[in-house]
């Protein structure tokens, strides 16, 4: 009896053992396969990120308008193949998806990438001051907080309490006095100050002061819900007034011997060209007015004002006199707002909101009514005359000549190169190569 239990033992031992053996080597074969996938899986993930630099080396590098690029692939490389899908595209910029595939395994990356300017060294600082015309500052004194880095061709002081998230560089001879640890530099051979052609800007506001009337043309008013559709002509008038969601469409020229005002709800649209604003004195956007891309407005002898919500958007402003943008106003999309040496101001006050590029011969003003009552992305660049900033929220990069007072005062200033334009403002000398892709986002989908 003994011996049969021994024996009935003995089997029930080895079936578990033979059991476990074979579990065993199921187990280990399941671990290969899975180990082999995910080796494949990194391989082909692999693969899609090469599609997307072989795509930014070659395609997108050479193309001029990425709208006319066409879906790739599959393009062989070992040990597999990658895809391009284009999901959106405009001039500039575009969602795609690249695929890359090994052994049957895919993974794909869905990327936005953007074509940027290549902006001169002296937009790499939030804050660059030349301090070179015609007066020099002793100290240039900090009273904001700032997270980027800055340049100065002076000493720098730093206000007890402000914060500097970024390099301090001064020139030889220069120091940088501060009430905590700041990082701090003395530079040999700073950046350049950017080179500045202001031709093209001047050309369209001698063309644009040409089309102002002598005569008296007599008043034109339009309101409740008019349209006025511009086929290349030219509208004269002593006085302009659109008001009560009034719509100009098309393109030509409406030209004022003294004052336009679009107002109350009205849209300047651009279609087919550009539609020019020209008047002798005041022009006026205002009361929820909005006025589209590819608007050019010029003033010879008073204001060009955005105000009072008025939107002016991916435009060009120009005047010989004075720009404001203030209560409220808006100029967005990477507009250009340039006055000359004629000019004496361009000002930004009162809850107003700028995104786009300032180029300026004379005075910059910023000066919100709260403690950061503006809202400003983009670039400034005065070479000759005072920039002065209060109460601003700063995104982008001020690249001046002289500080009004020797002050950055009660603002905060932010660096990034996603805050600079994306089109490069006409007449600033670009170093080398003229533009690089920006990969603004990246996600692997499955």
């Amino acid at each position: 009896m003994k011996k049969g239990q021994a024996l009935i033992i003995a089997i029930f031992a080895m079936i578990i053992l033979s059991m476990l053996g074979i579990m065993a080597i199921n187990l280990v074969s399941t671990e290969s396969v899975s180990t082999s996938r995910n080796l494949m899986g990194i391989q082909a993930l692999y693969l899609a990120e090469s599609g997307i630099n072989f795509t930014m080396a070659t395609s997108l590098s050479a193309s001029t308008d990425w709208n006319d690029l066409s879906d790739l692939g599959p393009v062989s490389l070992n040990p597999g193949t990658f895809s391009i899908h284009y999901i959106a595209k405009s001039i500039s910029a575009c969602t795609l998806e690249s695929t890359g595939i090994s052994n049957g395994i895919s993974r794909v990356i869905r990327t936005t990438l953007t074509k940027k300017p290549r902006y001169p060294g002296a937009f790499d600082y939030v804050i660059y001051h030349n301090n070179n015309f015609p007066h020099t500052a002793p100290r240039l004194w900090i009273e904001s907080n700032v997270s980027g880095e800055i340049f100065s061709n002076s000493d720098v002081g730093l206000l007890f309490g402000k914060n500097i998230n970024g390099m301090i560089s001064v020139t030889e001879g220069h120091n940088v006095v501060t009430w905590h640890p700041t990082q701090w530099q003395v530079v040999d051979e700073p950046a350049a100050f950017p080179v500045f052609d202001g031709t093209s800007y001047q050309d369209k506001i001698n063309a644009y002061d040409a089309l102002i009337p002598s005569g008296n043309p007599g008043n034109k008013t339009y309101s409740g819900n008019t349209i006025i559709t511009l086929n290349g002509n030219t509208i004269t008038a002593d006085w302009f007034e659109a008001n009560d969601n009034v719509v100009i469409k098309g393109y030509g020229t409406i030209a004022a011997k003294h004052d336009i005002a679009i107002q109350g709800h009205s849209i300047v649209s651009p279609e087919g060209g550009t539609i020019v604003l020209a008047a002798g004195q005041w022009l006026a956007v205002s009361d929820y007015a909005l006025v589209r891309a590819g608007t050019h407005l010029y003033t010879r002898n008073n204001t060009l004002g955005v105000l009072d919500h008025g939107t002016v958007d991916n435009s060009l402003l120009l005047s010989n006199k004075r720009i404001s943008v203030y209560n409220n106003g808006m100029v967005t999309g990477e507009s250009v707002i340039f006055a000359g040496s004629a000019a004496d101001m361009i000002t930004v006050f009162d809850d107003a909101k700028i995104h786009g590029s300032i180029l300026s011969d004379s005075t910059i003003f910023l000066g919100g009514s709260g403690p950061l009552g503006i809202d400003f992305t983009g670039i400034i660049y005065a070479p000759s005359h005072q920039v002065g900033v209060w109460g601003t929220n700063f995104k982008g990069s001020l690249v001046c000549d002289t500080i009004l007072a020797n002050v950055i005062g009660t603002s905060q200033f932010f660096w990034d190169y996603k805050y600079l334009p994306g089109t490069f403002p006409v007449g600033l000398q670009l170093p080398g190569s003229p533009n690089f892709i920006s990969l603004d986002s990246w996600k692997e989908i499955y």
